[in-house]
């Protein structure tokens, strides 16, 4: 199985050496927190869209332009 070539170029029979790992400057615990912080605030503003949206009588709009996009990926619209 070493020496095989399934059409994907030469398979290398000698071990690949690994990447040593470098440590990173960022502390972990704070740019998790802060991602995680992002995602909340993108999911509020998403939610206010949403609501906005539905306050102002959009969704009629919405689906209606849906269905017409749906229709003309199938080639009826």
């Amino acid at each position: 199985m070493g020496s095989e070539n399934n059409g994907m170029g030469p398979v290398p029979t000698e071990e690949v050496k690994s990447i040593p790992k470098v440590k990173p400057q960022v502390d972990a615990g704070r740019l998790s927190m802060e991602a995680g912080l992002l995602r909340w605030i993108i999911l509020a503003a998403a939610v206010l869209f949403i609501f906005f949206g539905i306050f102002r009588d959009e969704t009629a709009a919405v689906f209606r332009k849906a269905a017409t996009i749906c229709l003309e990926c199938i080639g009826i619209g």
